[in-house]
């Protein structure tokens, strides 16, 4: 097949996303209508809250909205009655009743897999030691001399 014949069959990208009859055309206005939402949120609320939720999505009587850490998400319950009016009231959306709030973290994989590295002084490992030495139960002093020996 020529190269010719090949660019009269292609459509471009952007017919694709917003065309008359494309599938996608309804997905991508849902989700430019709530990234202007989402932008009206931001702008109502104070820094650096907004840096830190965003508006997910809106069903029938509830704005879903997601924080990145339960810090941030309990400091916007706190606004939660400033948030419902501005909805309510500027977006016209009378029919939001509630706001739920979920935590979904930056990077999901990441966090979920980090783990904190535990860290033990060399003056508690000697303490432990020196307890593990006065006590009886030979388990146990085992445990804790064995603990003792993971020291910095």
């Amino acid at each position: 097949m020529s190269a010719e014949k090949r660019q009269s069959n292609s459509i471009p990208v952007h017919a694709l996303l917003t065309g008359d009859n494309s599938a996608l055309a309804p997905l991508c206005k849902r989700a430019g209508y709530l990234q202007q939402l989402n932008l009206e949120l931001c702008s109502h609320l104070s820094a650096p809250l907004n840096t830190h939720c965003k508006l997910a999505n809106i069903t029938a009587n509830a704005v879903i909205l997601h924080a990145d850490s339960p810090a941030w998400a309990a400091r916007l319950r706190y606004c939660m009655p400033d948030i419902l009016r501005l909805i309510q009231n500027r977006l016209n959306l009378t029919g939001i009743k509630s706001i739920r709030i979920k935590i979904m973290f930056p990077d999901e994989k990441s966090h979920s897999n980090h783990r904190r590295t535990l860290t033990m002084s060399t003056n508690t490992a000697r303490l432990l030691a020196d307890s593990a030495r006065s006590i009886t139960d030979p388990a146990l002093r085992s445990s804790l001399l064995r603990l003792s020996s993971h020291a910095d």
